[in-house]
């Protein structure tokens, strides 16, 4: 075993240490950590989110944060290959997390706030995710997959529940939030966000081909959408939803570690991309984390092992990566992280290149890779 490897052993056993720890402490110590700041040196609970914000910028956000799912969508997400550090028991609360925010084949960011709607984001990470856990099946696969398909701007004019929109809307390309919600969600505005689309075309892409023209619109409109922000580096000042370029990049590196269609299109800018990234990523244990698993995800493997070991050293004591902003509420600069968010990716970017086979999935396209579900 080289030193390299004794390192990331080390690291990872850390890791496993702290998530077991998560496992048993209650659940409230499994939420995200909420800040104004990028750097997230100061940090607020979710409790206070509604006064703190009305505090800040003297608007009513309109509802009290609630419980929130997302983590556990990422959790499971990360935890589908077979050799996961995360232990089973965490996986079984990230479960029940999920599946208590599903409303009707959709999936919403908070569990508890019926004011604040279901997404297409939280859709695609958390339909995708049960799925390659073995959790729903084909047919519900499909049931997430065609209301994702309804969210695409399709008709110029606004709905009931959707403000007008803010910056250029694309036809047939996804939206984040859908134009049919109930009475009771506050309004929305038509909106694309490009981390959003490339984790909904995964989830989308897990199915056969699209089988009437009005999705292949959708599906090809959305690919070109998230192939121009790659192309023309509008990543780089991150999205709506995402602050970081990395997230970008980690996401649209997902699709080519598991789809032949998405690596002939995306894989040599991705790899690009990924080299100039060292530059960003400073001393930020998150960001680097991604860009490891990006490298990964499109087969760039020099520099990985200084990479791990760079990560390794900024792990904490208790075995945890510290917080880190991984995503941000759209209207207002509010920054959402976690320790355990963090320390999810950082164990991911850790372990060696995912190397397991999916038990049986009946929907495998040909130029798909045999290897597990991509992180």
């Amino acid at each position: 075993m080289s030193v390299n490897s004794k390192i990331a052993e080390r690291s990872l056993h850390r890791a496993r240490g702290f998530l077991e720890y998560s496992t048993d402490r209650d659940s409230e110590s499994l939420l995200t950590q909420l800040s104004f700041d990028r750097r997230f040196k100061d940090t607020f609970a979710r409790a206070d989110a509604r006064t703190a914000i009305r505090q800040r910028t003297a608007t009513e956000v309109g509802f009290d944060f609630g419980v929130e799912a997302f983590s556990s969508m990422i959790g499971l997400m990360l935890s589908a290959c077979p050799d996961t550090v995360v232990p089973p028991p965490l996986i079984k609360r990230f479960v029940q997390q999920v599946e208590s925010c599903r409303r009707k084949g959709r999936y919403s960011f908070f569990v508890d706030v019926p004011e604040f709607a279901a997404d297409t984001d939280c859709t695609a990470m958390a339909a995708g995710a049960l799925y390659e856990h073995g959790l729903i099946s084909v047919a519900e696969l499909a049931s997430s997959s065609e209301a994702l398909l309804r969210a695409s701007a399709s008709d110029p004019c606004s709905l009931r529940n959707t403000r007008p929109s803010k910056g250029e809307v694309h036809p047939h390309v996804l939206l984040v939030y859908w134009e049919d919600t109930d009475r009771r969600v506050l309004p929305r505005a038509r909106r694309h966000d490009a981390v959003a689309c490339a984790n909904a075309l995964y989830t989308l892409s897990l199915l056969e081909a699209p089988s009437t023209p009005v999705e292949s619109e959708v599906m090809d409109a959305t690919i070109r959408y998230v192939s121009h922000h790659l192309n023309s580096r509008r990543y780089l000042s991150g999205t709506r939803y995402y602050p970081s370029p990395e997230a970008f990049l980690y996401a649209a590196s997902r699709l080519c570690a598991r789809f032949g269609r998405f690596s002939e299109l995306f894989t040599s800018a991705l790899r690009r991309e990924i080299s100039a990234a060292p530059g960003r990523l400073t001393e930020d244990p998150l960001n680097l984390a991604l860009s490891i698993i990006s490298a990964s995800n499109v087969g760039m493997m020099a520099g990985q092992a200084q990479r791990r070991e760079r990560l390794a050293r900024l792990q904490r004591n208790d075995g945890s990566w510290p917080a880190a902003p991984y995503y941000r509420m759209g209207r207002f600069q509010v920054y959402f992280g976690s320790p355990l968010i963090t320390t999810l990716f950082a164990a991911r970017a850790m372990q060696a290149d995912c190397a397991g086979h999916l038990a049986t999935d009946p929907l495998r396209k040909k130029g798909d890779t045999e290897s597990c579900p991509a992180i």
